[in-house]
């Protein structure tokens, strides 16, 4: 017998389906969020001034 597993995954703001988990450092520790295609922007707004203003940390990947 075959299976099949799914997974899908639900917005970690509002609860309705998501379409991308963003994943980013915290001073301690890595996290990812789930999130559908409004709050993916909202948080990249929001944390767009602190990149612009960021250095390139130990381990981080050239840019292609």
């Amino acid at each position: 017998m075959a299976q099949r597993t799914q997974v899908v995954l639900t917005d970690d703001i509002d609860g309705s389906e998501a379409d991308t988990t963003i994943r980013f450092r915290g001073e301690r520790d890595c996290r990812e969020i789930d999130l559908n295609a409004a709050p993916a922007a909202e948080f990249r707004k929001a944390v767009q001034p602190f990149i612009a203003a960021a250095r390139a940390g130990p381990g981080a990947r050239a840019s292609r």
